[in-house]
């Protein structure tokens, strides 16, 4: 499937070769770099498919995913999608300018306003979003057992909950 190298001679290579930075831990990380990497190729052909991109793609399924408003503001994407100011900027407008999102004035604070999901938008990324679900189980399920899944899934999400709760976990 991949043109990479594969994960399994760098990690050996990396024992061999510079063994001080061989370990459990960046093995780990290098392996969660691979396996976005092999993920993102499955699922950007179905993005560029649908005429989206990337960053695109995050913002309308992060509308997507909030309170029956399918509305934030525009500071609140940025916070949870971890793009610069200035490309999001670009994203809501090319987004905006398909007709999936609009941008409305705030009636509570008439300095702010709310990105919404429009009903194209909303269509198109529950569209988008069943065929990126499809090739993630699909490459997934080529690699793991639904046991496997669900024990790296438990895992993975319990140590995030636990960093991003700012939990020094190096002791």
């Amino acid at each position: 499937m991949s043109e990479s190298y594969p994960i399994s001679s760098y990690i050996e290579r990396t024992r061999t070769s510079w063994p001080e930075n061989a370990g459990i831990e960046s093995e780990l990380v290098f392996a969660i770099l691979r396996l976005h990497d092999l993920l993102r190729r499955g699922v950007d052909p179905v993005l560029v498919a649908h005429g989206l991109t990337v960053g695109g793609f995050e913002v309308l399924a992060t509308l997507r995913s909030s309170p029956p408003a399918l509305q934030m503001t525009p500071t609140e994407l940025y916070r949870t999608l971890l793009v610069t100011s200035g490309g999001l900027t670009k994203t809501l407008k090319g987004l905006e300018e398909a007709g999936l999102v609009v941008r409305q004035q705030s009636e509570a604070d008439k300095r702010s306003k709310f990105v919404q999901l429009t009903p194209a938008g909303k269509s198109k990324i529950e569209s988008v979003m069943a065929e990126v679900n499809e090739v993630d189980r699909s490459i997934l399920r080529k690699a793991m057992t639904k046991d496997q899944l669900g024990v790296l899934h438990d895992s993975l999400l319990e140590s995030l909950r636990l960093l991003e709760e700012g939990r020094d976990l190096r002791d």
